[in-house]
C-alpha cells in the first residue's frame, strides 16, 4: 500500500489537481436480523460514528464489474451513538422502510470495524472529479487489518476512472479487492452468512426510499 505522499505524487503525475480533505477516525458496526434478512436481500446495514457524527446507512451489495461497482444507498443521521450494539432497529426513516418490507426490528451486531480514513478530491481540467480514500481498518476481535484505496467518481467518465485506478494499481502493485470491506470483515471474523441476494430486496428498499 503506498504512503499518502506517494499516492499524491502518482495522482499529480496524471495531470490532476490534488486537494486533501482530512483524516477521519471511524467506527462501523454492521447489523442484521437473526435470520439475515438484510444480507439475503443484498443489503448491508451499517452504523457509523465519524468524528462526533453518527449515521445509519443501508448499502446495496452490488458486485464490481471490471473493478467498478455502482453505489446505491440510503443514509439517516442519528441523534446519539448507541453505547452498546442495538437490539432494536435504530433510526426512524430506515426502520419504517424495513417494517414496510416485512422485516423484523430485532437486530444483532455481525462485525465491527475501526478505521482511519484519509481523503482527497482530485480534479481534471474538465468536469472529471474523484474522491480518493485511503483506508486502514481493524476488524474487532481479530488481528486482521484491511487496507484499501477507494476511487469514487464525482464527475466525468467511468472509463477515465478505470484508467486512473488501473494506473495507480500498476504503479503500486495493487489488485482489485475481492469484495467490500463488509464482506471481507465477515470472513475475517469467521461470521457464517447465507448466500447474498441478487438485488431484488435492494430494489425494494431503495424504491421505497424514493416514495
Amino acid at each position: 500500500m503506498p504512503s499518502w505522499s506517494r499516492l499524491r505524487t502518482l495522482i499529480q503525475g496524471f495531470g490532476l489537481r490534488w486537494q486533501a480533505r482530512g483524516i477521519h477516525c471511524m467506527e462501523d458496526r454492521y447489523l442484521d436480523t437473526h435470520a439475515f434478512h438484510f444480507f439475503r436481500a443484498g443489503v448491508a446495514c451499517r452504523l457509523r460514528h465519524d468524528n462526533h457524527r453518527s449515521e445509519l446507512c443501508l448499502k446495496a451489495l452490488r458486485p464490481a464489474v471490471r473493478g467498478v461497482a455502482d453505489r446505491m444507498e440510503v443514509t439517516e443521521k442519528l441523534a446519539h451513538w448507541p453505547a452498546r450494539a442495538p437490539v432494536c432497529f435504530p433510526g426512524r426513516r430506515i426502520k419504517a422502510m424495513a417494517v414496510a418490507c416485512g422485516f423484523p426490528v430485532a437486530m444483532r451486531e455481525l462485525v465491527r470495524l475501526r478505521q482511519v480514513r484519509r481523503t482527497a478530491v482530485v480534479r481534471g481540467a474538465d468536469d472529471f472529479a474523484v474522491l480518493i480514500s485511503l483506508d486502514i481498518a481493524k476488524v474487532a476481535g481479530t488481528s486482521h487489518v484491511l487496507r484499501e484505496i477507494e476511487f469514487e467518481l464525482r464527475g466525468g467518465s467511468v472509463a477515465r476512472l478505470r484508467h486512473l485506478a488501473r494506473g495507480v494499481g500498476l504503479a503500486c502493485g495493487l489488485h482489485t479487492a475481492p469484495g467490500s470491506k463488509f464482506t471481507q470483515a465477515l470472513a475475517a471474523a469467521g461470521v457464517r452468512v447465507p448466500a447474498a441476494g441478487r438485488g431484488s430486496g435492494a430494489r425494494l428498499f431503495f424504491g421505497a426510499a424514493r416514495q
